[in-house]
């Protein structure tokens, strides 16, 4: 239970009660414009649309079962230790315990540092936000030198990719995973000699509204 006094505890609570009610208003009146969200080793985000993006994941498409063990707070940032169970919509359930961090800078939560294990040790979390594709395992380059990398991993998972939108003038695209459904986005390099492209993950749940606003990376 909250404490009287602890104003944000009570954020960190309203936070977690959307998750439970899928409030994606209640979740995001909780954050700062600029947030950034890491859940090791499966993402890394920033920017609150972002974040709106990822709260739903058609792995588990139903709404989560969330306790919470105990809050502790420490100058700007509470701890949020608990447990969480939700269906997967492959079958089966994700069974945790989970540690989330958050960074405050005033009432807002700014930073997150989720991290979550399966009690059962079936690695049900990493069936959920994980696929052969890795999109959990990739990020946005940035140097041309991971921008290489993504493109090799690019040509390994080509069968799994499909174009889903396109823009011409921008030399990018958005691409879908066949298997998990998440959306990877397509950019170029420019060697001299020919375009080299490569495509790194991104969240969002309107893949031609995320290209109409994107730009190319420039790497």
């Amino acid at each position: 239970m909250t404490l009287p006094g602890s104003p944000r505890k009570q954020v960190v609570e309203t936070y977690i009660d959307g998750f439970r009610t899928g409030d994606h208003e209640r979740i995001l009146g909780c954050l700062t414009d600029d947030v950034a969200w890491e859940m090791p080793p499966f993402f890394s985000l920033s920017g609150k649309r972002a974040f709106d993006e990822a709260i739903d994941n058609p792995a588990t498409p139903g709404l989560p079962y969330i306790g919470l063990t105990r809050l502790v707070e420490e100058g700007d940032v509470v701890v949020a230790e608990g447990t969480v169970r939700v269906a997967l919509a492959a079958g089966g359930e994700i069974d945790a315990l989970f540690c989330d961090v958050f960074h405050f800078r005033e009432h807002k939560i700014c930073r997150l540092m989720t991290y979550q294990v399966d009690r059962a040790g079936a690695e049900q979390t990493l069936k959920a936000l994980a696929c052969s594709c890795g999109h959990a395992l990739r990020r946005k380059p940035r140097t041309r030198e991971e921008a290489l990398a993504l493109g090799r991993h690019q040509n390994a998972i080509r069968s799994l990719l499909e174009e889903v939108a396109v823009a011409r003038g921008k030399w990018m695209s958005v691409l879908r995973c066949r298997l998990c459904g998440r959306f990877w986005a397509e950019d170029s390099l420019t060697s001299g000699h020919m375009d080299l492209f490569y495509a790194y993950p991104i969240a969002t749940d309107d893949p031609h509204g995320w290209l109409e606003d994107a730009t190319p990376l420039r790497l």
